[in-house]
């Protein structure tokens, strides 16, 4: 009932949701840097955030206090329905590193060439060999990485484009001096990301993926990039 204890609890509050927020803010982070919108398009990216955050928490507060029913007997069932949620997050997240739902864990027969610090990368671009390039930002504790691997670059049809391709990886598992280097000179927050450059050893503009991409979407992706 006093606005000292309401600020209070609404710092606190803010501590509590940053886990929550951290997954829309990291996109916004990852098109800023991928696209460099300008400062227009960046600073209404980050209000519609916050307004969108905000809106809500204040009709909530507002509004829907008096609408929702009181505790009791039937808050324990809601607590083993969320334990048993939880349990099944865990092990969705489980079966991206060690499947458990799928017997077939092989990774893609598709060879990358694996480079060891930023002036092999610019060798490896650098080549003219006729073929597109494909840079691939990966890790072992990166659990997209391990999806893409196991689902995506799988696919028969990705495959097939993929063997036509210049193939690279950078392995930034241990984040070290070399790997901060990379990400930088590539202008990458962190893996899994993906990038394209023509034949020339040129980034294709627009076609930059970061983030996990199903079979079919990353299929059509390429074959898009086939007609550039």
């Amino acid at each position: 009932g006093r606005l000292g204890s309401s600020f209070i609890m609404g710092s606190l509050s803010a501590l509590i949701v940053g886990p929550c927020v951290a997954p829309p803010l990291a996109g916004i982070f990852i098109y800023i840097t991928s696209e460099n919108p300008g400062p227009i398009i960046t600073g209404a990216l980050f209000l519609s955030l916050s307004i969108g955050m905000s809106i809500p928490l204040l009709a909530y507060g507002t509004f829907m206090g008096k609408f929702i029913p009181k505790t009791g007997k039937w808050m324990v069932y809601i607590n083993y329905l969320i334990g048993v949620l939880l349990l099944v997050v865990a092990l969705f997240f489980i079966d991206r590193i060690i499947p458990i739902f799928s017997f077939n864990s092989d990774k893609s027969q598709i060879i990358f060439y694996e480079v060891k610090n930023v002036e092999d990368l610019k060798s490896q671009l650098s080549l003219t060999n006729g073929k597109i390039k494909l840079v691939d930002v990966y890790a072992d504790w990166c659990l997209e990485c391990k999806l893409m691997e196991q689902k995506t670059f799988k696919d028969e049809s990705v495959e097939r484009i993929l063997k036509n391709y210049q193939l690279i990886k950078i392995d930034v598992t241990h984040n070290t001096k070399i790997d901060k280097e990379l990400l930088r000179y590539l202008n990458i927050i962190g893996p899994p990301a993906y990038k394209f450059y023509n034949k020339e050893g040129k980034r294709i503009q627009g076609f930059t993926i970061q983030g996990y991409m199903n079979s079919k979407d990353f299929n059509n992706h390429l074959i898009e990039l086939n007609k550039y």
